[in-house]
């Protein structure tokens, strides 16, 4: 993953916040541990951020009960941004559906199989002297 500005979340708390990727092994600095005291299992956060090359890009970051789980919250199907929706998350243009606390495909895009596209791309977690990182 290229350098990374994480610029808001949203979803259980609206928060700003200017985190930037350097070419720090454990990859870009996702936000402070203590953020996500209160975060209760179930629940999901959403971090926007905005490439070098100025893409907008989707952290999903979920509570489950093994820990923390970091998800690419771009659709597999045609690369656009899904939506959090309780539990779930959605692409608006096309309507696949994914499990936030996994990724994986609930529906395919237009209602299509499960298995017609591939789930979403997980991010790998460390935690370390108070901050969330993702890589």
């Amino acid at each position: 993953m290229g350098a990374l500005l994480i610029t808001s979340v949203l979803a259980v708390a609206e928060a700003s916040t200017s985190i930037t990727k350097s070419d720090d092994p454990l990859g870009a600095k996702l936000t402070k541990s203590s953020a996500l005291k209160d975060v209760k299992i179930g629940q999901s956060l959403v971090y926007r951020g905005v490439e070098p090359s100025h893409k907008t890009i989707e952290v999903i970051l979920t509570k489950t009960k093994n820990g923390l789980i970091a998800l690419d919250g771009t659709c597999t199907s045609k690369g656009e941004v899904v939506t959090l929706k309780k539990t779930q998350l959605i692409c608006v243009s096309q309507g696949s559906v994914y499990q936030a606390s996994t990724g994986e495909v609930v529906l395919g895009p237009n209602g299509s199989p499960k298995d017609s596209i591939p789930s979403l791309n997980r991010y790998t977690i460390t935690d370390k002297s108070g901050w969330i990182w993702i890589k």
